[in-house]
């Protein structure tokens, strides 16, 4: 795990963040954003993304505040930089899973490029993620589980 580190050592040339009495850094990995669809390997930029990370109440936990203020509606490929996409595509919704989401159920949407973001007990690698069920917040606002 991430240790918390002080306040010192946190510097915007790092990415690092102090707002608020909140430390915060930038991640930088891999999303199941617009576009995925299940068997998609993560070998170029085409699903970069990127989140942060606070420290609150002792523990890090994972902030995406564009998924958690808006999502695309039936997006079938990624979005090309810059391009808006049709206007009706583009949904205005709070979702709260975006917001301190617990590392297990965030590690099924994202993957960070530095291991000791995923913030898990046991790390798993990319190929793992990519073979990650294809679940979104509903699935867990809706405390619904997986089975072997």
């Amino acid at each position: 795990m991430p240790r918390l580190a002080h306040l010192d050592d946190f510097t915007p040339e790092r990415g690092d963040r102090h707002y608020a009495g909140l430390h915060c850094v930038v991640i930088k990995g891999y999303s199941k954003s617009a576009g995925y669809q299940p068997g998609v390997k993560f070998e170029d930029s085409r699903f970069r993304n990127s989140w942060n990370a606070v420290y609150v109440a002792g523990a890090w936990r994972f902030v995406q505040c564009n998924w958690g203020a808006r999502h695309l509606v039936n997006a079938k490929e990624v979005p090309k930089p810059g391009s808006r996409g049709k206007s009706d595509s583009l949904r205005y919704e709070y979702d709260d899973h975006y917001f301190l989401t617990d590392p297990k159920e965030f590690i099924y949407e994202f993957f960070p490029l530095q291991q000791e973001w995923q913030l898990l007990k046991v790390p798993i690698t990319l190929l793992e993620f990519e073979e990650l069920p294809f679940v979104r917040s509903l699935f867990f606002r809706y405390v619904m589980n997986l089975f072997d």
